[in-house]
């Protein structure tokens, strides 16, 4: 008896030893200052050819399990893009092994081939992409990112984007803990669902006049408890003060308790791409809101001719914006000329259109300025905000 439990035991204790793949036994050696790349893609292929997959005859999909691949505590350096398989599980050790990407900086750091994810306790500086999720918009996608950094990506940090001309994925994504800095942008998304929390964003200036520091292309982006700092004063392009804004939406968004910081040299929060008409049914919108609740909302410089919290190049079928504070003297609401001169086209106020939307706006610690007159139909009784005099 006392045999079979001692045989059991080592049996047991390979099984998980085998669960573990260490890049050091592959020939990585931290803090060396050598290239690691063949060692982590040696790591990668090897956790590949572990991995397992499960079908019940008669039934779609499958369920696929891989190792995990460590790196012990330290600094790594990798030159060229490495590629990881479906389901592997990538942490670090202490609060953070890193990784630094010395190759061309117009290349990626890791594709991945998005299954059952897990990124843990690692560290990316530069490369352009640093970590890019991929499948061809497989059902059970589930990706979560903990505790990780991302620094100096000269693309986005992150990035969640269909493969094989699909128009997105069917994935749930969790940032969990995540710290971005000094990135040219931060996030793309294009899956089902996206949250953010407990997370801190901080931006590199003046690239931000390229483009927003999340693009929501698809699905629901939710982020909550998400503290986000321009960086102060920063050397201001030609297009800076028309062009930088924190979120570009065309899908869903929802936040609640975040900081849009920067105070009175604060950037607008979102611009709205997301077009709430639904040509399928005259009753309901395509699902598309914008939902900002107890968040921080430091949207400033006076000057900017874009400053707001909020401005809408479409409109989406729900907006509300309540119970937050630090707008003041920001209007709420903004629309691009090119939408405001189609909404005094008799054609786009029809029926339909009307019972789409639902916006409020109420409750917010601040004095913010008018809303467009023009969109005093869709708001409900209990908003508080004035509209401007309408036009004659």
């Amino acid at each position: 008896m006392l045999r079979a439990i001692f045989l059991a035991c080592l049996l047991l204790g390979t099984a998980a030893a085998d669960s573990v793949i260490r890049v050091t036994d592959f020939g990585a050696r931290p803090n060396d200052k050598n290239d690691d790349t063949e060692a982590i893609q040696a790591a990668c292929d090897a956790a590949k050819k572990r991995l397992f997959g499960y079908r019940r005859e008669g039934t779609p999909g499958m369920v696929v399990s891989a190792p995990e691949i460590r790196f012990p505590h330290g600094k790594y350096r990798i030159s060229r893009t490495i590629k990881v398989p479906a389901g592997v599980t990538l942490r670090g050790e202490g609060t953070g092994s890193l990784i630094e990407f010395t190759g061309n900086q117009d290349e990626d750091v890791f594709h991945i081939r998005a299954s059952k994810q897990l990124v843990e306790d690692l560290i990316f500086i530069g490369g352009r992409h640093q970590l890019t999720f991929s499948n061809a918009n497989i059902d059970n996608t589930m990706l979560t990112l903990r505790r990780c950094q991302f620094r100096f990506a000269a693309g986005f940090a992150v990035r969640v984007v269909p493969s094989d001309g699909k128009d997105h994925m069917s994935s749930l994504t969790l940032l969990d803990g995540c710290t971005f800095s000094r990135n040219h942008q931060c996030i793309e998304n294009n899956g089902d669902l996206m949250h953010l929390r407990d997370c801190w964003m901080e931006l590199k200036q003046p690239e931000m006049i390229d483009g927003p520091a999340i693009v929501n292309r698809s699905g629901k982006l939710m982020m909550t408890n998400l503290c986000g700092v321009p960086c102060a004063n920063p050397p201001k392009g030609e297009k800076y003060l028309e062009n930088a804004r924190w979120i570009d939406n065309y899908g869903a968004l929802r936040l609640q308790y975040v900081r849009f910081g920067g105070e009175g040299g604060g950037i607008p929060a979102v611009y709205n791409f997301a077009d709430g008409r639904n040509p399928i049914s005259p009753l309901g919108g395509s699902g598309t809101e914008i939902i900002i609740e107890n968040s921080s909302l430091c949207v400033g410089q006076i000057k900017r001719p874009n400053k707001g919290v909020l401005r809408l190049f479409e409109l989406p079928s729900q907006i509300r914006i309540e119970g937050n504070f630090g707008s003041t003297n920001s209007p709420m609401v903004i629309l691009s000329p090119e939408l405001e001169k189609r909404l005094k086209d008799p054609a786009e106020l029809d029926h339909r259109l009307r019972r789409c939307f639902r916006y409020t706006i109420k409750n917010n610690l601040a004095c913010p300025g008018p809303l467009p007159a023009v969109l005093r139909k869709w708001f409900t009784a209990d908003t508080d905000v004035p509209f401007a005099r309408d036009e004659k």
